[in-house]
């Protein structure tokens, strides 16, 4: 997962690069915030409340209608020797709407989510595919600073040591990153 995130960094920033030439806007953003996992192999555990960061992108093209996005989030929490990780790419499209100085925003598509339980010597670590979707509202500054704040969900579930788990959640948090 630590491969993937440098490989999504690097293009998110040469896309960016290529995108700010030409006839492309997009938004390259770090996000902090939670995840709130409800399955209760999670609250059973006292690690259903993690701390989440990731990093948002969305490129499109002046003729679109819609953003492809991709972005990238890592969460974890821990409770005594018990720790609980999440990591999730959410591929698929976000629509913008400009409203003056705000722009609100809704998006969804795929999720590849994997997650990693560990408990002393124990570990179990699962990827699965799912869902998500998002909206949002943010500011773009004159300087092309954007400041927002955003809300998602996603879903997939896996079997960790012959029990069914969610590994989606509901997320929420604030960014700030640079629109072009």
């Amino acid at each position: 997962m630590k491969k993937m995130l440098l490989i999504i960094s690097l293009l998110s920033l040469s896309s960016a690069s290529y995108a700010a030439g030409s006839n492309f806007t997009g938004n390259v953003n770090l996000l902090v915030g939670m995840k709130s996992m409800s399955d209760d192999a999670w609250e059973s555990g006292g690690i259903e409340n993690h701390t989440e960061f990731g990093i948002l992108f969305n490129l499109k093209q002046e003729r679109w209608p819609v953003s492809i996005t991709a972005d990238l989030l890592r969460s974890s929490d821990s409770n005594g020797d018990l720790e609980g990780t999440t990591t999730e790419l959410n591929l698929g499209v976000t629509k913008h709407w400009q409203q003056n100085q705000f722009t609100p925003y809704v998006g969804g598509g795929i999720a590849i989510i994997n997650a990693d339980i560990s408990l002393n010597s124990f570990s179990d670590d699962e990827t699965e595919l799912g869902v998500w979707g998002k909206a949002g509202i943010f500011t773009t500054l004159d300087d092309g600073t954007n400041l927002g704040i955003e809300v998602r969900h996603s879903y997939a579930e896996t079997d960790f040591n012959g029990t069914d788990v969610e590994i989606g959640g509901f997320h929420a948090g604030f960014f700030v990153g640079y629109h072009w």
